[in-house]
């Protein structure tokens, strides 16, 4: 047989423990095998695994990572007691599969060989695994998991080979093995967890967006870069706690300089104001006269940003306070600016900073409003795109309903910042006027990212990354054949742990940062925070940046 793939760990889920005669234990352990060989030796149901599920039942497991998945192996139940009694026939025959990225969301697989029926086993030593009655191996054909389940309903004869019901609804396994597929994976970045896990001064906060200086956006380099975040606290630990101290204040934006944009915290330059008083102050402020603003209580959140021809150029979005709003959302977004400033030596002249409305934000007759600048991609040579053709392309959303969902603007790169050179995409061509946008695909986040694939398995193609419906524990992308797609369908990559702990936390905006990632995996990050402003104010682990690594699962006849 052709097994393919690394052999991944599973653990047993919940009560599936319990068996007749010996726990779930048994089909992921090697009593009973040869594992050199992939045979079953043993016909003893001590090795195996059994219950009495007459109503039906499943088993639930658990992989030590989220994984692409490829094969499952299934050697059917196998005993033969001491007397000759034949208890093959208690064997699973017609299952469901299924999987799931967070243990609570199942969905069945429906590859080849669909409806699954599992062959009998031959109560014989030396077994090679049964798997489905033509032969045919169960093959999750790269799907992304951290579950899988197997379920079948309690039929005798049909859901096992026990037509007569002489053993009263007995259901049986004797081994189970997983391998991985060709797919998308990630892993944990402690490094840079680390980097931002700060507790005293700069101490946290979310809207994390990456900009090297030297303008190759797109490749791993390393280079000198400013992080620009959204709601930060600055304040202190109270000692031998994880409280924030009394004396801690929420900002509205932050920075950061990474002087050789890696995750050494000695090279990190955190950057906020202070006001004469010594309060710590917001980065960046509207220019009220500039934007229009009456509003006295407005401020900025940062959208992406470039630099481009010696000038920092960004896209923020402009806020007000909302107390009308619930707990954790007492904010209204009243459009977006763009803003410029020089740059010189490595630094961003924030006392030089110019402000405009944004020209790319349209409200459409039924109150709708389009907002572009949440994703920013160079397609030139010198930001290092694979496949320039010399635009700047600006991605925006629109709200609909629970769903932010994806539209595409570009310039040349030599026209920016003219705007009457702007162009958006209507779904078939490039059309000069803004409400001709048309939707490239559902259910992104309002931050988020796209840039080009980063591996193999996807060469030449482009990837998105954000976080399903903004607010929710699922990270996820989709992969394009351009930068205006078409898009596939959603590849789910990450379950984020940190809502699992309570005190209303959530998790958001999943992007990545091509530029501060390794050759061959992409770097991403997600924001946790709390709806309970107490909650952040005891915990104070909870409102910082989270990362991970999308890297590639590859078959070796695919390398």
């Amino acid at each position: 047989m052709n097994i393919r793939g690394e052999q991944l760990r599973l653990w047993p889920l919940g009560d599936n423990y319990e068996g007749l005669e010996c726990c779930t234990t048994n089909l992921i352990n090697d009593f009973g095998m040869d594992s050199a060989h992939g045979c079953m030796l043993s016909t003893n149901g001590f090795t195996m695994w059994l219950k009495r599920t007459p109503e039906g039942g499943s088993i639930s497991f658990q992989l030590e990572k989220t994984a692409p998945l490829g094969q499952l192996l299934i050697w059917n139940y196998n005993r033969i007691s001491g007397d000759g009694t034949d208890y093959t026939v208690c064997g699973l025959r017609k299952i469901q599969v299924y999987h799931s990225i967070d243990g609570k969301q199942w969905m069945e697989l429906q590859k080849e060989g669909y409806p699954y029926c599992l062959k009998k086993a031959s109560g014989t030593g030396n077994m090679l695994p049964t798997n489905l009655e033509d032969g045919k191996v169960i093959d999750f054909g790269g799907i992304t998991a951290r579950y899988i389940r197997l379920a079948w309903q309690g039929q005798s004869g049909v859901h096992n080979y026990d037509a007569e019901n002489v053993f009263g609804g007995l259901f049986g396994l004797a081994k189970l093995r997983l391998y991985s597929g060709t797919g998308l994976y990630t892993r944990p970045a402690p490094e840079w967890n680390r980097l931002l896990a700060q507790r005293h001064g700069w101490a946290g906060a979310d809207g994390i967006y990456s900009t090297p200086f030297g303008g190759a956006d797109n490749v791993p380099n390393h280079t000198r870069t400013l992080l620009m975040f959204g709601d930060t606290f600055i304040g202190s630990r109270i000692s031998g706690t994880d409280k924030r101290s009394l004396d801690t204040v929420m900002i509205n934006n932050s920075g950061c300089i990474l002087r050789e944009g890696t995750a050494d915290p000695s090279q990190a330059q955190f950057l906020y104001r202070k006001m004469e008083d010594g309060t710590p102050a917001c980065l960046i402020s509207p220019d009220k006269k500039a934007l229009g603003i009456e509003d006295s209580d407005s401020f900025f959140w940062g959208q992406d940003s470039m630099i481009l021809h010696g000038r920092y150029y960004a896209f923020p979005l402009i806020v007000r306070e909302d107390p009308q709003g619930v707990e954790g959302y007492q904010f209204a977004v009243e459009g977006a600016a763009f803003i410029s400033a020089p740059v010189e030596n490595g630094e961003v002249l924030w006392d030089e900073m110019e402000q405009t409305k944004s020209p790319l934000v349209y409200r459409n007759a039924d109150g709708g409003e389009l907002v572009f600048g949440a994703a920013i991609f160079r397609n030139t040579e010198e930001a290092k795109a694979p496949d320039p053709d010399g635009y700047i392309y600006i991605y925006g959303y629109q709200s609909e309903w629970i769903e932010k969902n994806l539209y595409a603007a570009r310039i040349r790169e030599a026209d920016f910042p003219q705007w009457d050179k702007m162009e958006y995409y209507d779904g078939t061509a490039w059309n000069p006027a803004i409400e001709k946008a048309a939707c490239l695909c559902r259910n992104v986040s309002c931050e988020m990212s796209l840039s080009p694939y980063f591996g193999k398995l996807y060469q030449g193609k482009y990837i998105l990354v954000f976080t399903e419906y903004t607010n929710s524990p699922i990270v996820s992308c989709r992969i394009a054949d351009s930068p205006v797609g078409p898009f596939s369908e959603i590849i789910r990559l990450y379950h984020c742990p940190e809502p699992e702990l309570g005190y209303s936390i959530y998790t958001y905006n999943a992007k990545a940062h091509p530029s501060l990632s390794e050759p061959g995996r992409l770097l991403v990050s997600y924001n946790t925070n709390a709806c309970s402003m107490e909650a952040n104010q005891e915990l104070a682990m909870i409102y910082s940046p989270r990362f991970l690594e999308i890297c590639e699962s590859v078959l070796p006849e695919q390398r």
